[in-house]
């Protein structure tokens, strides 16, 4: 993995080192250099890098087009994965530019996220207590993230619905059944239905659906990047978790808190906890996050 730090660290690491020498009169938006490595459990997971001295317009075509020919000089053959700090409030069409002029991806792992819905919902659940009898709504095609989910669950949260035309969904309602003893219902008008769900878990970037229409202070968990929940403002938006749990990690430069899909991506490991919510541009606390519904608090 390339993991690019942001421009403020980087000019700080820089001035550390006495670079601050080079340029004292004048800093230069781009100056490209491998910082440290990235060991876990003795093995060579990647590399810390700066790139930019100065933030990135993704609107300037030229600093886009310096940027990736930057990584390009940075990555080998062992690179595949790329992280950018702040990178999550970056436009989706530049992500996946930038994979495409790299052939580097971002790591998009889920199973970390999917694990922390149960840890999330369990401390919800200390100040909402009646989100027990909430109606859940799972948005994903595909059917064995829908069964991961719902095998995390169901044991608390018994009515789920999930959308039609499930990805090799043909018998997903009988499996489900089999393994569970729990009947899903299959949501036909979401348009309409939306409103009734008081937990929402989207995984889907693309979706025709009336968002407009959610249900009052719904706990949605927003895990497709796409940002389209954001402009909902009555709803609790998780979008992403940090994991503080990074002992296993051997890096100065590395913050004390990953991403999820960082953290997954270096170690393997599914089952950390999170520290961190990540909603709307900001990482609060989950504590913070519902103190900041007022409507929540109360509802007890």
């Amino acid at each position: 993995m390339l993991y690019i730090i942001n421009p403020q660290r980087y000019k700080e690491y820089l001035e550390e080192k006495n670079y601050k020498y080079i340029f004292p009169l004048f800093t230069p938006m781009f100056k490209t250099k491998i910082l440290e490595d990235i060991i876990v459990e003795d093995k060579l997971k990647g590399k810390i890098v700066g790139i930019n001295l100065k933030p990135i317009d993704y609107r300037n075509e030229n600093h886009i087009k310096k940027f990736i020919s930057n990584i390009n000089k940075l990555k080998d053959e062992a690179s595949k994965n790329i992280y950018m700090e702040g990178i999550e409030k970056w436009p989706l069409d530049i992500k996946k530019r930038i994979e495409i002029e790299t052939d580097l991806i971002f790591p998009d792992e889920l199973d970390l996220k999917i694990s922390n819905i149960s840890f999330i919902l369990e401390e919800i659940l200390k100040i909402k207590s009646f989100l027990i009898e909430e109606e859940v709504l799972i948005i994903c095609k595909d059917k064995d993230i829908i069964f991961k989910i719902i095998m995390i669950i169901y044991e608390k949260f018994p009515f789920i619905s999930i959308l039609p035309n499930i990805e090799g969904g043909e018998t997903i309602f009988e499996e489900i059944l089999s393994e569970t003893g729990l009947s899903v219902f299959s949501v036909n008008d979401i348009d309409r239905s939306i409103k009734n769900y008081g937990i929402i878990i989207n995984i889907e970037k693309d979706m025709d659906i009336e968002l407009k229409m959610i249900k009052k202070d719904a706990i949605v968990f927003d895990f497709s990047n796409s940002h389209e929940f954001r402009n909902i403002k009555n709803c609790v938006l998780i979008e992403d978790i940090n994991i503080e749990d990074i002992i296993d990690v051997k890096s100065l430069l590395l913050p004390r808190e990953l991403a999820s899909s960082v953290y997954e991506n270096l170690t393997g490991n599914d089952k950390a906890r999170f520290s961190k919510i990540y909603s709307r541009d900001k990482l609060c606390t989950l504590d913070a996050l519902i103190k900041s519904k007022k409507s929540l608090k109360g509802n007890i």
